[in-house]
């Protein structure tokens, strides 16, 4: 499992040696109620700048990425936009509206892509950098994701009555992390599937593997991979880039 990751995206090739085919789909919607903070939390400072633009540096240098495409929760577009030009101001971006729930929004990012080729990644995930995206799209499967072990142990509860109910097996569950690569037209035929059957996922590479039928391959996570969620993951993250700063 990986866990040493750059702060810096790594410089991309010189001019000419690379082929841009792929769309970079930004989930930056949410609220973010349970960071704690005044505003949404992909606008939290981390590392000297907001949370997002990690994502947005990422996606500026990398050389196969041609279009950024994020969205922004009502009243934050200008603000998005802002942050798009000056942290990957050589790639287009554009900016929509959120959907209702998370699994609307990737449909809309999704079907605004151009490419065949979509990296899908969200904003409260700032330690991406080139070896992750660079791994997914030197996978030969079309779809393919970041899974890293459970480290501790699990079990089921029964909702009704609060009982602990079995033993869930760690071997046979995986977190599941982003970024994600899709064939762009398998990612929207999934989305529609669920949109008729009002089956509703969490994130994308089960809703791929059920409603389109497709094959996702699993490849190791990042252990430093982690989703900002709650106050004390923005302490988690910042402490992980002084670490590799010192290094």
């Amino acid at each position: 499992m990986h866990s040493a990751l750059p702060l810096e995206p790594d410089p991309p090739p010189k001019p000419g040696t690379w082929k841009k085919d792929v769309s970079f789909l930004l989930l930056s919607g949410g609220t973010g109620s349970r960071a704690g903070h005044h505003e949404p939390k992909q606008f939290r400072r981390i590392g000297g700048i907001e949370m997002m633009a990690w994502s947005l540096r990422l996606a500026g240098a990398h050389p196969r990425i041609a279009e950024i495409i994020t969205n922004a929760p009502a009243g934050y577009h200008d603000r998005t936009q802002k942050l798009c030009a000056a942290h990957a101001p050589l790639v287009p971006a554009q900016v929509l509206d959120c959907g209702a729930t998370r699994q609307e929004s990737v449909r809309i990012l999704a079907a605004t892509a151009r490419h065949d080729i979509v990296i899908l990644h969200e904003a409260a995930r700032p330690m991406i950098d080139h070896s992750m995206v660079d791994e997914l799209l030197a996978a030969e499967a079309e779809n393919a994701g970041l899974f890293a072990s459970i480290p501790f142990s699990m079990c089921e509860i029964d909702q009704a009555t609060g009982l602990v109910a079995r033993d869930v097996p760690r071997a046979r569950v995986a977190n599941i992390q982003l970024p994600q690569k899709f064939d762009r037209a398998t990612l929207v035929a999934a989305h529609g599937a669920a949109a008729r059957t009002g089956l509703a996922f969490t994130e994308d590479a089960v809703l791929v593997h059920q409603l389109a039928g497709a094959c996702v391959r699993a490849l190791p996570g990042y252990v430093r991979n982690i989703k900002v969620t709650t106050p004390e993951d923005f302490g988690i993250v910042a402490g992980f880039m002084e670490k590799r700063q010192d290094t």
